[in-house]
């Protein structure tokens, strides 16, 4: 009701006075009331601005906030190198959501060079502070690490000469002899990873061959 609107607005009053002293968690949630709009208009770039303040001062629930809003276009133009910079800061003090987050930017080269083991980890930290999605995306990848790891030998006629499988069309630079080239087409959810190149075998694990 109207009450609960003006409790929320006095709220707002006295973040507001609380942020522009310097006070990172008032700074914070500030930010987060203009981002939802929690007793004021939405405004994202009022939200950046609060959040950069509060991030600025270690706080770390901001830092993740403000990696979002480089990730999204929030507030500010969307930036991959400084949406990683803040999910890092924000992970190395033990928040869950920044590492989460710092796990999918490893997971998908988003301004990082792409590290699967990376993002393994950092998923696994998260996971274990109770991140539910983290927990989730770290099965996954768990699985698919050990689809990727190249077998010694071929699983139908033990060859030693296996190459991963290259699907869509080589980029420039690709070297043929590294690679099997697959084509465009996936139909299958999970194709084979290796093939071996002596007796033409195609699989994803040591024990399961085409």
């Amino acid at each position: 009701g109207t009450g609960v609107k003006e409790d929320k607005a006095e709220g707002i009053k006295w973040y507001k006075k609380s942020a522009e002293q310097g006070e990172p968690e008032a700074q914070f949630q500030l930010g987060m009331a203009y981002r939802y709009g929690f007793g004021t208009e939405e405004n994202e770039e009022e939200a950046f601005k609060w959040f950069k303040k509060a991030a600025q001062k270690d706080h770390d629930e901001a830092q993740c906030e403000l990696g979002i809003c480089y990730l999204n276009g929030i507030g500010v133009k969307e930036d991959a190198s400084k949406a990683f910079k803040w999910f890092l800061k924000s992970a190395k003090q033990n928040f869950p959501e920044g590492q989460d987050y710092l796990g999918w930017c490893y997971e998908n080269g988003y301004g990082t060079p792409k590290d699967i083991h990376k993002a393994i980890k950092w998923h696994k930290k998260a996971a274990e502070l109770g991140e539910e999605s983290a927990q989730e995306r770290l099965e996954e990848l768990e699985q698919m690490i050990q689809v990727e790891q190249k077998p010694e030998k071929c699983p139908r006629c033990g060859s030693e000469k296996i190459k991963p499988i290259l699907y869509g069309l080589p980029a420039p630079g690709v070297d043929p002899d590294q690679y099997i080239i697959a084509g465009c087409c996936i139909e299958e959810f999970n194709p084979p990873s290796w093939g071996c190149t002596e007796c033409s075998a195609r699989f994803s694990k040591v024990l399961s061959y085409e």
